[in-house]
Parts: C-alpha cells; sequence; structure tokens
C-alpha cells in the first residue's frame, strides 16, 4: 500500500481491492507484489464494455471465442502470444510512432519467412513462464515449472539471438 500515495483516490481505491481479492484468493501466500504503475493518458485506445461486447473482439455476444476476431486472426503458436495479442485487441495503439515500430517488426517477418519461421519455431517450444512463475510465487510450485523457468529463459534467449540477425 505504500505505492498508492502518488496515485488519485479512484486508483488507490481500484488498488486496494485487488490487493484484498489477492489476499483472500491466495490464503496467507500472496506472491510479491509490485506498485502500480500508470499508463499513459492516450497510449491506449479505451473501449467501453458495451462496444467491445458488440465488436466482438475476444467473444461473440454468445461469449464464445469461435467466431471472434481474436480467433479469427489469432496464429500465436504459444498461451502467452494468444494472451498478449488479446490484450493488444482490448486496447490499441493511439501513438503513431509505436503504431509505426510494430508494423517495422511485421514487414521485417513477413518479409523473411525463413527468419519468422525459425522465430516461430523457437517459441512453439517454449513453456508458459507466466503461469510456471505464476504458480512458484504463491508456492504452489514444483520441480516442472522450475523446469519451465529454465526451458523459456533458454527458448527466449534462442528468440534474441534470432531477432539479432535480423536487426
Amino acid at each position: 500500500m505504500d505505492g498508492l500515495s502518488a496515485m488519485s483516490r479512484l486508483e488507490a481505491t481500484a488498488a486496494a481491492a485487488a490487493v484484498t481479492y489477492i489476499d483472500r484468493t491466495q490464503v496467507g501466500k500472496r506472491p510479491p507484489l509490485s506498485p502500480p504503475a500508470r499508463e499513459a493518458a492516450g497510449t491506449t485506445m479505451a473501449i467501453d464494455p458495451a462496444t467491445r461486447a458488440n465488436l466482438e473482439l475476444t467473444r461473440t455476444l454468445a461469449g464464445e471465442r469461435r467466431g471472434s476476431l481474436l480467433d479469427a486472426i489469432d496464429c500465436t503458436v504459444t498461451a502467452a502470444g494468444s494472451r498478449l495479442l488479446a490484450q493488444r485487441l482490448a486496447a490499441p495503439l493511439t501513438d503513431v510512432a509505436v503504431i509505426a515500430r510494430r508494423l517495422d517488426a511485421v514487414s521485417a517477418f513477413v518479409a523473411d519467412s525463413a527468419a519468422r519461421e525459425d522465430v516461430r519455431t523457437v517459441l512453439r517450444a517454449a513453456p508458459d513462464m507466466s503461469r510456471a512463475l505464476a504458480r512458484l510465487s504463491v508456492g504452489r510450485g514444483g520441480p516442472r515449472d522450475l523446469a519451465s523457468l529454465r526451458d523459456g529463459i533458454l527458448a527466449a534467449d534462442q528468440a534474441l539471438d534470432l531477432l539479432a540477425q535480423l536487426a
């Protein structure tokens, strides 16, 4: 709660509610938390819930993933990639420079299909590190989660090497 002093009353209330929820659901095994960080105003488009539902970005009006925009375009090879794509659909960028950098990255992979396939192969073999970290941080992880972290770090190192070759 120490990091809440620079926040508005509404932000502090939301953060306190999140911490209370974590305390109640993790029953004495609260993971280490970083202070909340405010996202710069105007970097992403705010989409109200009704509009998000009607656009069927991540779920159809019937509540299913199948038939949504996310379902139609999700060609990711990892669970983390799918979650990131869903986050990006839910809050699209508004900063033209950041959008241009993202499009440049997409163009590089479109132009070099061999590099794209190499990176996809490495990522496909990568475990879901965020899930393993979540289990470990609340004391519910085991040797398999530690192995996932090891394998994920190795995969990330391989992916970074491949991306450095693109630059």
